[in-house]
């Protein structure tokens, strides 16, 4: 149906309507405007959330916690769904708001050049209505005069008294009349002619083509809507399988969790490798009391002995005892660095437990393994570069192919000891490890039947930590070492068994206390012997009685056997061990839990 032919007489209502339609497409393309700032603010807010979750610092199960790996994958595929977000907007902002604004733009210009047309007509047939009412009101007033004149004439000539001149002269008046009435009449139907033209030109022709014109605007208005709604849809059906399959990720991601790798990485991850606490020993009272009598006889004769042999020198023992507190913290400190200069170790070797210490040995092995490779391609690279350069001088200079296989030689070689020195020290704590699990027999007593007699027996073969098992006596069980459970802390070196606390070389430099009133000199040389690679401090402090055998199988410790009598050259700082010197000469660390001491 064309508008022309069936709403005339409704142009207005037509006109408005086609304005209408144009805001409603200015209305749409305001709504995807506003769409494609939301659009970017939720992709903006998505990355800003998916960053604000990010873990601030990696921990050490990142890489392997199933579940942390499947949040990780959350948040990557979050990140991808924003852009897939910033994409529609990007999309319907290039493809579809630029075409509908300039499509609303020319529309809009159609619609006032039709309403600019339709109005220039109007006008004309206006003009042409307006001249043939005048037309018309000429001509009815020509008429009203001719009739006027007409009856004057008749009066005249029916008057008795009227005279020939007077008749003829009102004859002259209606002709003319006649004349203007006539002249009226043709214009009259003239102009009624040319408006009954100019109207049906108006109706017929003029208005239906503006009013198609409207129609045809309205009709190509309605098809950019229809596809500006399909493209949208489209862009949008395109992000739809990416999202579909950022969502598939997902479900992937959360089925790959994995409580029981999760559980046995946390094993991994914090397993120290110890053993566990010693059983509790039973304190045979009697037996005790016996030895304890024993043992206090000989102390005694030595602490006699020794303190006849030491009062002459009790003074300067005593000079000796203040200097030496003000060098043990620096000689403990220098010791330290002295024996750790001997091999280079990892700057953490010191401060993971063993089991922890294998992982990250295995670890930095497998890395160093990856660089030798990397070194190894990189050396063939050269030996080829270098024969090519060989072969053809104008490609550059053979020197400085051989310079760099200099230096890949030195890489190599400094990766292949820093390799050794890793699997060494790998051997060392899987050595430590194996000892721990390993099972050994100890000496248990329980009350028998025959308890009364005092005696006790001896039975079972159970699980005893190294620690316990490192020492043992003939008949009695030694308490635990101190280097067994202080493997971690930084006074010890690393080692699949324990270490003695270090002591300085005999070089190391004087400093003076700020609380001490007076200035003393570092320890000479005849205060320091060297023994088994320690140094040693002169200066008795007391004497101490061996109550349990101790083999020395610890860095700068020393064998003791039960019943021994020893000088005590320094009292235990905390760490469990003292510093003691045999009657033969040769000093080291015991643990204090196997002597008893008398201090002068």
């Amino acid at each position: 149906m064309r508008w022309g032919s069936e709403l005339w007489d409704r142009f207005d209502d037509i006109a408005n309507h086609v304005h209408k339609g144009l805001e409603f497409c200015e209305k749409y393309e305001d709504f995807w405007k506003k769409r494609c700032s939301i659009e970017n603010s939720y992709a903006k807010s998505l990355r800003r959330l998916c960053e604000s979750y990010e873990p601030k610092r990696k921990e050490p199960d990142d890489d392997s916690a199933t579940h942390i790996q499947c949040f990780a994958r959350v948040l990557g595929e979050t990140r991808d769904m924003a852009g897939q977000h910033e994409l529609i907007a990007e999309n319907v902002q290039e493809r579809v708001l630029g075409r509908l604004g300039l499509v609303v733009k020319a529309l809009k210009e159609e619609r006032r050049k039709c309403i600019e047309d339709r109005d220039k007509h109007l006008a004309v047939h206006v003009a042409h209505d307006e001249l043939m009412d005048k037309c018309r009101v000429k001509y009815e007033k020509s008429f009203r005069e001719m009739e006027k004149a007409d009856e004057l004439l008749t009066k005249v000539e029916n008057d008795d008294s009227a005279s020939k001149n007077d008749i003829k002269k009102q004859k002259s008046v209606c002709e003319q009349k006649k004349r203007h009435f006539d002249a009226a009449e043709a214009d009259y139907g003239k102009q009624l002619y040319e408006a009954n033209r100019a109207k049906n030109a108006y109706y017929t022709e003029q208005l239906p083509a503006v009013l198609d014109a409207l129609q045809s605007i309205e009709q190509r208005r309605l098809l950019q809507f229809k596809q500006c709604v399909a493209d949208c849809a489209a862009i949008e059906l395109e992000v739809v399988p990416r999202i579909g399959k950022c969502l598939a990720e997902v479900e992937a991601a959360a089925r790959a969790v994995d409580s029981d790798h999760d559980s046995d990485l946390l094993v991994s991850l914090y397993k120290t490798g110890y053993s566990f606490p010693a059983d509790h020993l039973f304190d045979d009272l009697k037996q005790a009391k016996s030895k304890d009598n024993r043992s206090l006889h000989t102390l005694n004769q030595t602490v006699l002995s020794n303190n006849s042999n030491s009062s002459s020198s009790s003074i300067s023992n005593n000079q000796t005892i203040n200097r030496h507190k003000k060098y043990r913290t620096l000689n403990r400190i220098k010791g330290l660095f002295a024996a750790a200069g001997a091999i280079t170790r990892p700057e953490d070797a010191n401060e993971l437990p063993p089991a922890q210490m294998k992982n990250d040995l295995v670890k930095k092995i497998a890395a160093t393994h990856a660089d030798i490779d990397k070194q190894q391609k990189e050396r063939q690279g050269l030996l080829k570069l270098k024969d090519i350069y060989s072969t053809n001088e104008k490609f550059g200079d053979s020197s400085s192919a051989e310079q760099a296989l200099c230096n890949n030689d030195q890489k190599l070689d400094n990766l292949h000891k820093q390799l050794m020195m890793y699997e060494e020290m790998l051997a060392q704590v899987e050595q430590s490890l194996a000892q721990a699990t390993q099972t050994s027999v100890y000496h248990q007593y329980d009350c028998s039947s025959s308890s009364s007699s005092g005696t006790l027996s001896k039975h079972q073969h159970i699980y005893q930590s190294p620690s316990r098992a490192s020492v043992t006596s003939a008949g009695w069980s030694a308490p635990a070492t101190p280097a067994a459970h202080k493997q971690c802390e930084s006074a010890y070196a690393v080692s699949g068994v324990g270490m003695a606390p270090l002591v300085s070389s005999n070089n190391s430099e004087s400093f003076d206390d700020e609380d001490d009133d007076e200035n003393y000199d570092s320890p000479s040389a005849d205060h320091v012997d060297h023994v088994d690679g320690v140094d040693g401090v002169d200066g008795v402090i007391g004497t101490a009685l061996v109550m349990y055998s101790f083999d020395g199988n610890v860095q700068n410790s020393i064998s003791i056997e039960e019943n021994e009598s020893l000088n005590v050259l320094e009292r235990d700082s905390g760490d469990g061990w003292t510093l003691v010197q045999k009657l033969n000469g040769e000093r080291g660390y015991v643990p204090t839990d196997y002597i008893q001491i008398v201090y002068y």
